[in-house]
């Protein structure tokens, strides 16, 4: 459960810093789920788990192109999505020069208006394991010291599951920066099993 995106990744081919007002040539680009439901489900899947997705998708045309990509992977796996008409499907445009660390321009759109009533595990398949990611990129996970994220924890542990909680990173310059995460990670730590955040993190 969490945070679910659609990546465009542009073929760049040259290794020149790319300047402001360039225009510059580029090959085909590739359409891709991003985000940790995205990339932790739908890799368990392939490794033959059975998994059920949890994230906010928009009514919109890319919220469209995330549930088409995600059924290529198998029936049924968008069934437990979200579509909400208010906000933008999220979207990344990976910039992926040669050479280069990639730098993501990223559009949090609807992932910021999820929420506890989004996890109903009563209504979901019987599950063993809760993995959550990405909260410093969903407004609701981080606002009130991470009251939301915690009660989804704590709910998840009340339900009998082993829990990870999967971390991007904040951004400095912005509201997810100025969050406090010591006080967050407080809450939501005591139902957390798993947590291993990057170094960066």
């Amino acid at each position: 459960a969490g945070h679910l995106c659609l990546d465009i990744i542009p073929q760049i081919l040259t290794t020149t810093p790319i300047e402001p007002g360039q225009l510059v040539d580029t090959g085909p680009a590739t359409l891709s789920t991003g985000g940790t439901v995205s990339n932790v489900g739908l890799a368990l899947h392939k490794l033959g788990s059975e998994v059920t997705l949890v994230a906010k998708i928009g009514t919109d045309d890319f919220g469209k192109t995330i549930s088409h990509l995600i059924k290529k992977f198998g029936v049924g796996l968008d069934k437990h999505l979200i579509r909400t008409n208010i906000g933008q499907t999220s979207y990344s445009i990976v910039i992926s020069q040669p050479e280069k660390d990639r730098t993501f321009l990223h559009h949090p759109g609807c992932n910021h208006l999820f929420g506890t009533e989004d996890v109903r595990f009563e209504s979901l398949p019987k599950a063993d394991w809760f993995h959550f990611g990405y909260p410093p990129l969903m407004h609701r996970m981080f606002v009130n010291d991470g009251e939301e994220l915690a009660d989804i924890f704590r709910r998840a542990k009340q339900n009998g599951l082993t829990t990870s909680l999967d971390m991007s990173l904040p951004d400095a310059n912005g509201e997810s920066g100025r969050a406090n995460w010591s006080a967050i990670l407080k809450k939501v730590l005591p139902f957390v099993d798993f947590f291993m955040p990057s170094e960066e993190e």
